[in-house]
């Protein structure tokens, strides 16, 4: 019936909504109007450009919404899904604000009982976008499914959402923050000077935030997944507010990042007559910016100890107030008789307040708020100075900010307690409101004003986001869409998409190889590709968990390693073995040949990612008509070193003496340092020639890329521009940077090794530990060994030391650990490398160079000191 109903209006609605230029967006909020109003004040100004919204909510939350401006009427159309029954919600709770806060999850429960019906909407509606909030977690693969683009919407800031960290921490709880103590201070991954943290009292309120709820899923799941499956990223800032916040937060997402502006509140509308004029008459009797406009929020009730304090504070402050104290079913009461010791300068009003009108009211001169950022931004929209209580959440954050930016002053608490006293309110209310030193503020908050107010340039903010919008809707035209929408209806997932793609990933079974390609592997799932991902079950086991939101698209495919003789049980990494011993698992690997054939045969793929090592595959594919893929996890500038794949192949390298590889090699045309020491060369002079798998390596890379139809390089134009046309030229293919694959954060289940490091690296001075870790796959000589602990003793800097044993580990020298042991670690089990990078202590890196150490130390800005060790010649 609604679709009928939306399709009535729609062909009555103005030309506008005709023009194949123009947009269909669906609007889709959390179930609060700290939520909602943004984004219909979002929906308006979009509609104002000529796109068509269908704006969803429930019935009585759609009822409660302001009036649309007659000329937006046929633009957005409100659409109302009703609420599914929840035996814990009362009758016609549909928003926060009609519940206790404990009963919220309840709502959350319900809400995603509308996944059916926004699954039809979509079907049927056909929309270019969704714009939707953190809460529907099932959306973005829905709206992939039907060909629909995503934008996440988030109406907090860019410093509450970078607080949250990467959608990793997010989903799988891999913050490095384990203890309450460290969430007092800003986060590991924040590069600049910052004071944002968030308070102790505020984190225990806030505990529940990534642990699931009666709706069977935490609020940090539904964030990450809102964030990990969307498109575009859009946030209620600017960068005027919150600069290197926001670039942190692109950082952080790896997604195209828009700040859409403040959504400054419209001028109050016609409606609120009966409850403005008696208010109204109130002010009017105030001196001028004399009154203390208090309003905590709809969304969280302060306790009883913090709203009798506040009362208190303000009766000892002696100033004027307008108190909004709307009713809430968990709201406490004030104290006795507050209200007759208050009534001649004081008011409290119990009903809806037109918030808008009073905070531009000129007797009011300073608000007291709870810090929701719709608050603040109005508040600041009328210059209003602001004594800040937050209550919850990114409330903290969000005060924290403000007070850096001097527009306002927290209330500050006990610190041994953390209660709030109505001296500290008392006092609080008199620095911003009247004395001189306060002067900061109140001045501060009006210059913020004309920021807030100038809204042409808020404007201008949403007119490029919709721009992005217009240009990257689904690039296949749109009638192929519509033509595909039967199919999509009856498929059961993103797999069965026609224009998604089917691809194999076979990596060599290094961890240093295996786990970029999961990575590059994950990427390509959030874009809806489903991805056959190969190994062997031992590796397939020791994997990181996937996100919940990707395992639909990777399968884990888990083919057996044939036995080979020399090669130990279990053996099926590089890892698992001695250097040497390494050609034996080539042999094993090559033995995959037969089963990874049946599996093409029986897949039907349209892509394979492969590494260097299998050079049988190139044949098999172009029997089986499947398309393939290099993918280089060694930079451009290392494969360039190697040169053309007829050298690699065996003919044509005019080096013929040692000393000739110290230098850049002939091929190259720009000045360059590149080359490698002798005593490198020397360890990898078997690279070109055949070993016990009977293939040397350099025929295997060379063969992969002769026959490849595209090679991807682990780099960017950024890095090595120059290297990668070089690349292009020697290899006359098409050569892709795919990024640098920046380490995602620290995953969950490093608990048990992660805390006696964390605890060791905490007592450390900042930036004073040398991190030292030689990767997994080679092993330095012994003399090396010596001498690397020996010089680490003489530096007489703390150290910590990741040794994991292998099968032809060295020994430390004698008394070694014994003489350093006040002053360094060593750590001879697996060692959580991201979070140790990741912590303030460590202040430099000793590595063997491979090139994901190297670029999971740069994400994290340690300055590293080249060790180059073993024999893989990348490392130079």
């Amino acid at each position: 019936m609604y679709i009928r109903q939306a399709d009535e209006q729609r062909t009555q609605a103005s030309s506008a909504m005709d023009d194949p230029e123009k947009l269909h967006i669906v609007m889709f909020p959390w179930l609060a109007f700290g939520h909602i109003l943004p984004y219909l004040e979002l929906s308006k100004l979009i509609a104002q450009e000529g796109h068509r919204i269908s704006f969803i909510s429930t019935p009585r939350n759609i009822e409660r919404l302001p009036k649309l401006p007659p000329n937006l009427q046929p633009l957005i159309d409100l659409v109302k899904f009703p609420l599914p029954n929840d035996d814990n919600l009362p009758e016609n709770a549909e928003a926060t604000t009609d519940l206790p806060y404990g009963n919220i999850p309840y709502l959350k429960k319900a809400f995603d009982g509308l996944q059916e019906p926004v699954t039809r909407f979509l079907e049927t509606s056909h929309p270019d976008w969704v714009i939707h909030d953190f809460a529907p977690h099932w959306l973005p693969p829905i709206a992939a499914k039907h060909g629909v683009s995503r934008a996440f919407f988030c109406i907090f800031s860019a410093t509450a959402l970078c607080f949250g960290g990467s959608t990793s921490i997010m989903m799988e709880g891999g913050d490095p923050r384990t203890e309450l103590h460290q969430f007092a201070a800003p986060p590991p991954w924040v590069t600049f000077p910052t004071k944002v943290a968030l308070p102790l009292f505020l984190l225990r309120r806030s505990l529940d935030h990534d642990q699931a709820n009666v709706s069977g899923v935490s609020d940090s799941f539904r964030m990450g997944s809102a964030i990990l499956g969307c498109d575009v990223l859009a946030i209620r800032s600017c960068t005027e507010l919150e600069p290197e916040w926001l670039d942190l937060l692109g950082k952080l997402h790896q997604k195209p990042l828009f700040p859409i502006g403040l959504l400054p509140p419209s001028a109050p509308v016609n409606g609120d007559d009966d409850s403005w004029p008696p208010i109204k008459e109130w002010l009017d009797k105030q001196e001028k910016e004399c009154v203390v406009y208090v309003a905590l929020g709809t969304e969280v009730t302060p306790t009883e100890d913090e709203l009798t304090e506040l009362a208190f504070g303000l009766e000892l402050s002696g100033l004027p107030f307008f108190w909004a104290l709307r009713k809430r079913h968990d709201a406490v009461d004030l104290p006795d008789r507050f209200e007759e010791r208050t009534k001649g300068r004081g008011m409290v009003w119990r009903s809806w307040a037109p918030q808008l009108r009073i905070l531009d009211h000129d007797s009011v001169g300073g608000f007291v708020t709870h810090c929701g950022w719709s608050s603040v931004i109005e508040g600041l929209h009328f210059g209003q100075a602001l004594i800040m209580l937050p209550l919850w959440g990114d409330q903290g954050v969000n005060a924290r900010t403000f007070e850096e930016m001097k527009v306002g002053v927290e209330i500050p608490r006990d610190q041994e307690e953390e209660r709030l006293s109505r001296k500290s309110v008392a006092e609080t209310l008199s620095l911003v409101m009247v004395e001189e030193t306060g002067k900061i503020y109140r001045n501060k908050a009006k210059e913020m004003s004309k920021l807030l107010g100038d809204k042409h340039r808020h404007h201008r903010y949403v007119s490029d986001f919709v721009e992005y919008l217009q240009k990257h809707r689904l690039t296949h035209c749109d009638h192929v869409i519509r033509g595909a929408d039967e199919q999509r209806t009856q498929a059961s997932s993103a797999m069965d998409y026609p224009e998604k793609l089917h691809i194999v990933m076979f990596p060599w079974l290094a961890f240093g190889h295996i786990l970029p390609y999961l990575e590059l592997s994950k990427l390509i799932a959030q874009k809806g590709h489903r991805i056959s991902f190969i190994s062997t079950p031992r590796n397939i086991d020791r994997l990181p968990k996937l996100p919940p939101i990707l395992q639909p698209l990777i399968n884990l495919i888990k083919l057996p390693l044939p036995k080979v003789d020399n090669l130990p049980e279990n053996a099926e990494a590089t890892t698992d073995l001695p250097y040497e011993e390494i050609p034996y698992l080539k042999k094993a690997f090559d033995g995959l040949q037969e089963p990874l054939t049946h599996f093409l045969i029986n897949s039907h793929p349209d892509w394979v990612v492969h590494d260097f090592a299998p050079h049988w595959l190139p044949p098999v594919l172009d029997e089986h008509g499947v398309s393939r893929s290099f993918f280089s996890i060694y930079g451009a500038s290392t494969l360039c070193f190697a040169g053309s794949t007829s050298i690699m192949l065996g003919s044509g390298d005019p080096r013929k003496e040692l000393h000739q590889f110290a230098v850049p090699p002939p091929w190259v045309p720009f000045p360059s340092n590149l080359g490698l020491p002798p005593f490198q060369m020397k360890r990898i002079l078997g690279y070109d020639q055949p070993n016990l798998s009977g293939v040397s390596d350099s025929y295997r890379m060379g063969w992969v890329i002769s026959a490849c139809d595209v090679v991807a390089v682990r780099s960017c134009a950024e890095l090595e521009s120059e290297w990668l046309d070089l690349l292009r030229e020697l290899y006359h293919k098409p050569v892709l940077p795919i990024g640098l694959l920046p380490p995602l954060a620290p995953v969950s289940g490093e608990e048990d090794s992660w805390i006696p490091i964390l605890e060791w690296l905490d007592k450390q001075e900042k930036a004073s530990v040398v991190y030292v870790a030689l990767g997994s796959e080679a092993t330095p000589r012994e003399d090396e060994f010596t001498e690397l602990a020996l010089g680490l003793e003489l530096s007489g800097l703390p150290f910590f030391w990741a040794l994991r044993k292998r099968h032809d580990s060295v020994e430390l020298p004698d008394g070694f650990e014994d003489r350093t042991k006040d002053r360094g670690v060593v750590w001879r089990t697996w060692a959580p490398q991201l979070r140790i990078l990741g912590h303030e202590s460590v202040g430099g890196f000793v590595t063997h160079c491979g090139l994901s150490s190297v670029r999971g130390t740069v994400f994290w800005t340690c300055p590293y000191h080249v060790s180059a060790v073993g024999r893989p010649g990348d490392h130079c």
